[in-house]
């Protein structure tokens, strides 16, 4: 009978120690899940957003200023945006 109650004992402690670990292991995985969608910089709300389908409508808008923003832009940066396009250089 002494034997039968050191196994019950063992099986007790054994039951107690994966509790423990489970327990543990869920504490874990909670925190990792709350980080995973934590704000960063410049990130906003968790993940970056794929921005491939704004650029490519970006791309494709083929924007055309009004003389009034040409003015404005070569008046405040000496930006020069109405002369030929700039030359590829290889």
């Amino acid at each position: 009978m002494n034997n039968m109650d050191t196994t019950e004992y063992l099986r007790l402690k054994h039951q107690q120690k994966s509790a423990e670990e489970q327990k543990s292991q869920r504490t874990r995985d909670a925190l990792n899940r709350q980080m995973d969608n934590q704000p960063t910089i410049g990130l906003g709300h968790g993940y970056a957003p794929d921005m491939r389908e704004a650029m490519k409508k970006v791309n494709d808008f083929n924007y055309q200023p009004t003389e009034d923003e040409i003015h404005y832009r070569r008046k405040t940066s000496g930006q020069w945006i109405d002369g030929p396009p700039p030359k590829k250089t290889r």
